[in-house]
């Protein structure tokens, strides 16, 4: 019992006793503040008597003195039986409590080797996402040149098309011929349609041998179209 209930308990006590020259559990727990049970207030109560050398008035006559040190004798012996219990109890919660310390430290144990597993799992979901995002990053690269491809490759077979059968033209008059649509094609991809551009894109085309052919004077003529199976063995244009 804490000890400001176990002043406020011995203060109730010693005026009850005064009142009605006895103190029983049944008249004393009615008086405390909080009350309280007969496991809880009967120590206290013990200790009471036995510090007060308690000796409840009879209304007849006093007890006898030698039976007055019996029940002192009976008091310190309840008193002794009220330590051994709460020495008892105080050693059963201690293994309560060592118990549930040990269950506690499994279940920590436990949670922090989830947790482990967890981060493991979550960093090999991160570099199986990493290399995903690799391959993807690689495909849509992938895509992208053959995109790239495809549209330089209608380019030139509209600039076949453009090119005289009998003659020649630079790269400024082709441009100036191309559709709309090629010329905001290439800007789209980033690769704006200048003079300069389209004459470096002819002239890796004649080198690889399709659709043009290179003259010396900077213009270009007609070369062979390639057919399908013999154009998949071309290079990509530059």
């Amino acid at each position: 019992m804490h000890e400001l209930r176990k002043k406020e308990l011995f203060e109730a006590a010693d005026k009850l006793f005064a009142s009605t020259g006895r103190v029983s559990l049944r008249t004393l727990i009615p008086l405390l503040s909080k009350g309280g049970s007969n496991r809880e207030v009967g120590p206290a109560l013990v200790e009471w008597k036995a510090a007060r050398g308690y000796a409840p008035a009879l209304k007849v006559k006093e007890l006898p003195v030698p039976l007055q040190a019996a029940l002192a004798k009976v008091a310190s012996g309840l008193w002794e039986a009220a330590q051994a219990e709460a020495a008892a109890r105080l050693t059963r919660d201690r293994e309560n409590m060592a118990v549930t310390l040990r269950a506690s430290e499994e279940v920590l144990a436990e949670a922090l080797h989830r947790l482990d597993a967890a981060e493991a799992e979550i960093a090999a979901l991160r570099e199986s996402l990493a290399r995903a995002e690799t391959r993807l990053d690689g495909s849509e690269a992938r895509l992208t040149k053959l995109r790239s491809e495809e549209f330089w490759d209608r380019v030139m077979r509209e600039i076949y098309g453009i090119l005289p059968v009998k003659g020649t033209m630079n790269a400024a008059q082709i441009l100036r011929l191309l559709k709309p649509e090629t010329v905001r094609g290439a800007a789209e991809r980033e690769e704006p349609l200048t003079p300069r551009t389209l004459h470096k894109k002819l002239v890796g085309r004649a080198e690889q041998g399709w659709y043009v052919e290179a003259e010396t004077d900077g213009h270009f003529s007609r070369g062979t179209f390639p057919t399908l199976g013999r154009r998949k063995e071309a290079a990509p244009i530059a």
